[in-house]
């Protein structure tokens, strides 16, 4: 019976173990289709927390705003979202990127520019600030610290 016990936690402890280098490929997998490659802004990479957006100087902070996490490597730009009751539903949203003079060009799943972009107006070791396009006076900018 001791014997069959520990058997049963080996097959779980392979199952797992198979799901999460599973989880791993297909995230690679995903990162090696990227149309470009990031080499020309390296102080872009790494995990940043976003602390609020900036519309006409106001800073705005709504609902799980403070939990999303923005990881960026050399292909993706990965953020984990928060959303529902008591922040408890995470969305990843793993996106291709190019930087071309300071502006983030997005692209979708067929590899093609989405036609949305964000200009880098702020980067340094601490901060990393992108304002998005605007057809109007309202200047609204996405604000990130460095974890």
């Amino acid at each position: 019976m001791k014997k069959t016990s520990h058997i049963i936690w080996v097959i779980i402890a392979l199952v797992i173990l198979f799901n999460c280098s599973k989880k791993n490929d297909d995230q690679l997998d995903m990162e090696n289709n990227c149309p470009a490659i990031n080499i020309s802004t390296p102080d872009i990479l790494g995990d940043w927390i976003f602390t609020g957006t900036e519309r006409n100087g106001q800073l705005i902070i709504e609902g799980c705003d403070e939990r999303t996490k923005l990881t960026v490597t050399n292909t993706q730009f990965i953020w984990d979202n928060y959303s529902g009751t008591s922040c408890g539903i995470l969305t990843v949203i793993p996106t291709c990127y190019s930087i071309e003079n300071d502006t983030v060009y997005y692209f979708d799943d067929l590899g093609e520019k989405t036609g949305f972009y964000q200009t880098i107006k702020v980067l340094n070791n601490k901060t990393l600030i992108l304002e998005n396009p605007s057809s109007s006076n309202i200047i609204a900018t996405e604000n990130y610290e460095r974890l």
